[in-house]
């Protein structure tokens, strides 16, 4: 009958429409893939390469990557060997036996583990060997009156890293630049940590701080309409290194090195949330996308090697 066709295609066309949303959803939901590097930005304008090279946003080739919705999961290892709060110290933490030449400790917060993966790529191509003193809150300091999060750190680096009669050959170190909130003397703090490691003899160099990220900057990168080629939806210097990064100060007070990288984020007019076509940021507090790491190892690995050849 009519009435039985009519519900008929009123069912067909139902579940077509119901096929179509679902599909539609799907399309929208899916992750979004990310782009290759020849897909990104000619090799001279990848990455770091594009703010050491003064390539312009024209340069780029349209895609970004990691894929703006990839770009918090983007740690490829720098947690390794980290310890959460609370948790015993990883294997992978405190001196090993190895025949190794040279012996680097690495010691800070989650803004020194941002160079893990991109330490570890240099230390294995030099046959280096690395302890790690990684955890949460664990800026390597004297001022702060105790550790809430890594109460343990100062026992542990005198025990292992202070040692007199075993001293590391290189001591890396960073922290997070607003982690000095509430420290009467942070660069004095920084100072006297650091003090009895560099009287042994190590080599300490410290990495100067990465700019901020700002919610506005994060918002630019996720419209749906963002491009690259238009916009690098950079904050100003003045937001980026707010609050003021003590590191430099202290490294010049303290007698060790610093491993300069205000360069590889900011130019005078501001500092791009993209950069080279890699996205820079993984959150709003200054934390790294590992590919943009990994597109600075060329500039890190002469800078440090301009250290350790002059030390």
């Amino acid at each position: 009958s009519w009435t039985k066709r009519r519900k008929t295609v009123v069912s067909s066309v139902a579940a077509a429409s119901l096929l179509f949303s679902a599909l539609s959803v799907f399309q929208l939901t899916q992750p979004v893939a990310d782009a290759e590097p020849e897909e990104v930005a000619p090799p001279t304008c990848y990455g770091a390469r594009a703010i050491m090279n003064d390539c312009d946003v024209e340069d780029l080739h349209g895609e970004v990557v990691p894929a703006v919705d990839h770009a918090a999961d983007d740690i490829h290892g720098q947690f390794r060997c980290w310890r959460e709060a609370g948790q015993d110290w990883p294997d992978c933490s405190g001196p090993k036996e190895t025949d190794k030449d040279v012996r680097v400790a690495i010691i800070g917060d989650s803004h020194m583990a941002m160079y893990v993966t991109l330490l570890n790529h240099i230390a294995d191509d030099r046959g280096w060997h690395i302890d790690y003193y990684l955890g949460n809150g664990c800026q390597w300091t004297t001022a702060m009156d105790e550790y809430e999060l890594c109460e343990d750190l100062h026992e542990v680096v005198e025990r292992d890293v202070a040692n007199p009669d075993d001293p590391y050959d290189i001591v890396i170190t960073s922290a997070a630049r607003w982690a000095v909130f509430g420290w009467d003397n942070p660069v004095e703090g920084y100072v006297e940590a650091w003090e009895p490691v560099i009287d042994n003899g190590s080599e300490l160099v410290v990495i100067e701080d990465a700019p901020n990220f700002t919610d506005d900057s994060m918002a630019c990168i996720s419209r749906v309409t963002f491009d690259p080629t238009v916009d690098d939806c950079a904050m100003t210097v003045a937001e980026a290194m707010d609050p003021a990064d003590r590191l430099p100060e202290a490294t010049e007070e303290s007698g060790a090195h610093l491993l300069e990288t205000h360069d590889l984020f900011c130019t005078e007019d501001g500092c791009p949330a993209v950069i080279g076509g890699i996205v820079v940021y993984r959150d709003t507090v200054g934390h790294l996308t590992n590919t943009y790491v990994e597109s600075m190892r060329p500039y890190i690995e002469q800078r440090l090697d301009e250290i350790l050849n002059n030390g």
